[in-house]
């Protein structure tokens, strides 16, 4: 894939989005920002490649953006996460995420619920 480069207005607004979780470096000299759906699987394959980016690559910064587009289900699942999110720290999120992708199968928000460690119940609503 070539290097896509973004307007600056773009990357600049990027780290404000509302829910994005943003991992490892806080220098923006390396930053890699995933727009993903858990439902994708082209977003299942990329997980892997981006976590052995983050495991290699000290000074890449992370940023996360759930980008749920594919089905109701993935709504759901977006806001397990969110709820999450805002419950915890960036890296049990990202753990959290790393658990889902590496479900196979359609993923819903019963499913997420069922993945997480947090509090969070299966009656909860969405």
């Amino acid at each position: 894939m070539a290097n896509t480069r973004l307007p600056v207005e773009l990357t600049s607004e990027v780290e404000n989005l509302p829910g994005a979780i943003w991992l490892g470096s806080e220098s923006r000299a390396m930053m890699l920002v995933e727009f993903y759906d858990y439902n994708c699987p082209y977003c299942r394959v990329a997980a892997k490649a981006i976590h052995g980016l983050m495991q290699s690559a000290r000074d890449l910064r992370l940023g996360l953006v759930n980008n749920a587009i594919l089905s109701p289900g993935s709504v759901e699942a977006a806001k397990v996460e969110l709820a999450l999110q805002r419950m915890g720290k960036p890296m049990s999120v990202y753990g959290f995420h790393r658990r889902m992708f590496e479900r196979r199968g359609i993923v819903d928000g019963a499913r997420a619920l069922v993945l997480n460690d947090s509090p969070l119940r299966q009656n909860d609503r969405f």
